[in-house]
């Protein structure tokens, strides 16, 4: 289980919930979520298929769900939310995922 005070840090998350008819992206509103983020530039293979270079990857507690797409912010910084996955021990442990 990953220990609470591994995730001493913030984010600001702003939920991807679509596309209005005129094409605008809409989110929810922001939330500040407790996680841990590390920049790394990896390539990784998004929800679609594609390769994509990352900015960072983000690890939260367990059962924390955001949509593919959501905006991420960290210390001024705005990032897209490119994969978020479960990780599991017995149970689920902690939430990883992957940042541009």
């Amino acid at each position: 289980m990953v220990v609470a005070k591994y995730l001493n840090q913030t984010v600001d998350v702003k939920e991807y919930i679509g596309v209005s008819g005129s094409g605008k992206k809409i989110y929810n509103t922001t939330k500040a979520v407790p996680c841990r983020i590390e920049p790394e530039t990896t390539r990784v293979v998004d929800d679609k298929g594609n390769d994509v270079v990352t900015s960072g990857r983000v690890f939260f507690g367990p059962k924390t769900r955001f949509a593919t797409g959501s905006q991420i912010v960290f210390d001024g910084a705005e990032y897209r939310l490119i994969t978020l996955k479960p990780c599991y021990g017995r149970d689920e442990i902690y939430v990883e995922g992957w940042l541009k």
